[in-house]
């Protein structure tokens, strides 16, 4: 359970269920590796102190868990060496520790990851920056897609959200199913016509939107309505935002229901989770 709300990033959830459990039973090392990832993902200062209790808790419990090590090499990591010195040094210290225990295994192999990542250059960082734009770009798109589908589910009498959703197999791709529902529930109605064209063309919106933009801004200062650089050309770009402010609504509000739905599912009493499980 904890695992796939990881996957939908129900970290809060993560955090209360773990703390709920931990004071119950205090004495199981995964629910602390656990409430240390609900915190890590965050990536915020206190967070990250509140990861280090916790998994210095953990393995403290359990001196060789693999997993905790591994985690909290992590955290340590990808710390700034100026802001936490201790911490990086510590970081230095879980890698040989894990390496000494783990060579070779999937907690080793994904620390020797993390370290790539530390050391990267700058063209690294640009190339994830292109990866991560491609990836934001793909996400768009496919809620596009969703909308063109659900209209042929409407139109065909064929449309049981449901059903598709029980179909899908893991929890990433039921999320795809809730984030498809939401989106179109966001987009009904004949209101919405002009922003689902949108949503299916971005492409061409993002075109039309910056050839109408020159014009504008173009014929505003041949006739001499402005001066030099003019911005009312920019606004229409503004259905362009609206609509992304739109589709990152609809998947926030899928990417809630899933959680609900997984906490939902989980009818087993505090402390019977798998603790020793990793991410």
């Amino acid at each position: 359970m904890f695992e796939e709300l990881f996957a939908v990033e129900g970290y809060r959830e993560i955090r209360r269920m773990a703390a709920e459990r931990l004071a119950v039973d205090g004495s199981a090392p995964g629910l602390y590796l656990w409430l240390g990832l609900g915190h890590m993902a965050e990536d915020e200062d206190d967070h990250d102190a509140a990861a280090e209790r916790a998994f210095r808790r953990g393995l403290e419990l359990a001196p060789d868990d693999v997993d905790l090590i591994a985690a909290y090499a992590e955290l340590c990591l990808r710390a700034d060496e100026w802001d936490y010195p201790g911490r990086a040094k510590r970081g230095v210290q879980l890698v040989a520790r894990l390496q000494g225990l783990a060579t070779g295994s999937p907690q080793d192999q994904h620390i020797q990851e993390v370290l790539a990542w530390h050391r990267r250059g700058y063209m690294e960082d640009f190339r994830l920056a292109v990866v991560e734009a491609r990836k934001r770009r793909a996400m768009l798109s496919q809620q596009g897609s969703a909308l063109g589908a659900a209209g042929a589910r409407r139109s065909d009498g064929d449309h049981d959200a449901s059903a598709t959703q029980r179909s899908a197999g893991t929890v990433v791709e039921q999320q795809e199913v809730e984030v498809a529902a939401a989106t179109a529930e966001e987009f009904a109605g004949r209101a919405n016509a002009p922003l689902r064209w949108l949503a299916a063309n971005r492409a061409g919106g993002w075109i039309i939107a910056a050839g109408l933009s020159f014009v504008t801004n173009t014929l505003l200062r041949t006739f001499g309505v402005v001066e030099g650089f003019a911005l009312w050309g920019f606004l229409w770009f503004g259905p362009l935002l609206i609509l992304d402010r739109r589709l990152a609504a609809a998947r926030e509000r899928a990417r809630q229901s899933m959680v609900d739905k997984i906490v939902q599912r989980d009818t087993r009493g505090p402390g019977n989770e798998a603790a020793g499980s990793g991410p």
